[in-house]
């Protein structure tokens, strides 16, 4: 569990592994624009790609056993010649590896909080509901005064207890007194473990103007 705590920050949720998923979410997320507006022949793909079908009819799933890997990264050179400006760019930057500069909204947002001793876990408790606070509004302004720059607000708890999820593969379970109990109800370590969440905005890199944006509305969103 605690192994599992530590990849996310580190591995899955590196700021440079989700801002390639932002990119691609971007990206399909206008290409399934384009269909809604009759405009899919702008994204460059022919209307035979198995990512155009999957675009045309996602609920089918035929269609999405079609896609791999292969058929993402073989469409790229297609998408980066279309006439859609959005797709032309966004699969520039997954095929050349110019991914946008990010700005970590939650960990700006918790410098400028005082820190709080272990002994206070009151007080502790009121400073990430301010840095939480904080991240919210943010993301709410940046949805209004900045629709261009994107997003990315996730949240991942290391173990779910049983009241949580009621899916036993989410627990572990150990044999303690004759009978198998949660792993949480014997470990305090795990019982206590707090979700992990990330809060970011994205940009093009060197545009030093939304940058400084971003960093006012996180300043003016502390309360």
């Amino acid at each position: 569990i605690l192994a599992l705590f530590h990849l996310y920050p580190n591995v899955y949720f590196h700021k440079a592994t989700r801002g390639a998923e932002t990119v691609l979410k971007d990206l399909i997320l206008r290409l399934f624009a384009l269909h809604e507006d009759s405009r899919l022949p702008a994204c460059g793909l022919p209307a035979n790609h198995p990512l155009t079908r999957f675009v045309g009819e996602p609920g089918c799933l035929d269609r999405v056993l079609a896609l791999d890997d292969t058929v993402f990264w073989g469409a790229l050179s297609m998408l980066m010649e279309a006439d859609d400006e959005i797709v032309r760019t966004r699969a520039q930057q997954l095929r050349e590896r110019k991914l946008l500069q990010c700005f970590d909204i939650k960990e700006f947002a918790t410098s400028l909080l005082p820190p709080v001793r272990r002994e206070e876990p009151e007080t502790r408790k009121e400073r990430m509901a301010r840095i939480k606070l904080a991240c919210d509004r943010s993301l709410d302004r940046l949805a209004t005064e900045a629709p261009n720059v994107m997003t990315d607000d996730y949240a991942r708890d290391p173990y779910k207890r049983f009241q949580d999820s009621r899916t036993p593969p989410n627990q572990i379970h150990i044999m303690h007194a004759g009978r198998p109990r949660d792993m949480a109800e014997l470990s305090s370590v795990v019982a206590n473990a707090e979700a992990f969440r990330i809060t970011r905005a994205y940009v093009r890199r060197g545009d030093q103007q939304a940058m400084d944006k971003i960093e006012n509305i996180v300043r003016t969103s502390i309360c």
